[in-house]
């Protein structure tokens, strides 16, 4: 049976690329960096073969894995329409502020939550199909990769869409992270030595800055070939820096804390971001993009901070809102010993 030992280094490893995805969206919006380049090929990949992973150690041990409806919408469908909207209505508030008319605002925005857009929080949709195709065809690992692979050409290859089906074709790209994800769990859950990992390191930075800016979200892809290598490349260089790290150090804890917190970030930093910008417009004269390419940096330490210290108090109140329903009488810390009910 997997211990949590032996788990601590995917926690470690979501940690990594959720702070990691905070940093790519914590520049001004013209912000774009050869140091955002190499994070955005794989921040978002790193997140759906880490799903994968899990599915593969699961059935390593022989566990049952299976789609389960209820689960899912609690752990992810829930989040998304309940965070996405109130995240909308947030914006749009200080749109109206700002002087767009009330009904502009709000129609532009709240039509985001419908067509499962709009913020970080598409990717809980994007999981949501992209896990229910590969549980539901698991079972045959021949149609499984068949299916797979057909997706993923489509999801790779298929011009910009209409929004709603422009949701399934992010999904697909997802899908087949999960699967490699799945089918080479023995790659990405092994220890290698440290030299394998710089080499590949260099690899994926000169990848990276061949291939430019991508996202999964706008599905953009440049070479979709080098966007699929340097996704698997860059997921498997934080894992081996997660497996490497110093058990027992503040930091593996905090790293490990921000990954088993995860979604709520995803779900939650955006309004740190919007009340970090809003403060710094009103009283610092927008200080922060005057720090050029340290302006992520300071951002981001700023937004996990924050986050850290508030992260008690919402999983005290707002749990459920997540689907967690074992909740430990004490509040976890970066600090604290973790159980199975964290997970």
């Amino acid at each position: 049976m997997q211990t949590n030992s032996r788990l601590d280094y995917i926690d470690i490893a979501k940690g990594f690329a959720i702070t990691l995805m905070v940093f790519g969206h914590s520049y001004s919006p013209s912000g774009e960096t050869p140091v955002m380049v190499w994070v955005y090929s794989f921040h978002m990949p790193l997140f759906f073969l880490t799903t994968g992973i899990l599915y593969g150690l699961k059935s390593q041990e022989h566990k049952t894995i299976s789609f389960d409806l209820k689960k899912k919408c609690e752990t992810l469908l829930l989040p998304y329409f309940l965070w996405n909207t109130l995240y909308q209505l947030f914006i749009s508030i200080l749109a109206i502020i700002g002087g767009t008319p009330a009904k502009d605002a709000l129609i532009h925005n709240l039509r985001m939550v419908i067509l499962f857009n709009g913020s970080a929080m598409w990717f809980l949709p994007a999981m949501f199909i992209s896990s229910l195709v590969f549980l539901k065809t698991a079972n045959s690992k021949s149609i499984n990769i068949f299916i797979v692979f057909f997706t993923t050409l489509i999801g790779l290859f298929v011009p910009k869409c209409n929004e709603i089906v422009e949701v399934f074709l992010r999904s697909f790209v997802g899908l087949a992270y999960i699967a490699i994800g799945f089918y080479a769990v023995k790659f990405y859950s092994t220890k290698y030595k440290k030299f394998y990992t710089v080499i590949l390191f260099a690899i994926s930075l000169l990848l990276a800055f061949s291939n430019g800016i991508v996202s999964i979200a706008s599905r953009t892809f440049q070479n979709p070939v080098l966007y699929m290598i340097n996704g698997c490349l860059g997921t498997f260089i934080i894992y081996q820096v997660a497996m490497h790290i110093k058990r027992g150090i503040n930091l593996s804890r905090l790293f490990e804390y921000w990954g088993v917190n995860s979604i709520k970030i995803l779900c939650l930093h955006g309004f740190v971001i919007q009340i970090i910008r809003l403060l710094d417009y009103k009283f610092f004269n927008n200080l922060l993009p005057s720090f050029g390419s340290v302006e992520g940096f300071i951002h981001t330490a700023l937004i996990m901070t924050i986050l850290t210290i508030m992260m008690p108090l919402i999983n005290k109140i707002f749990n459920w809102s997540f689907g967690v329903k074992n909740v430990s009488k004490t509040n976890p810390s970066p600090m604290a010993n973790y159980s199975n009910n964290h997970r």
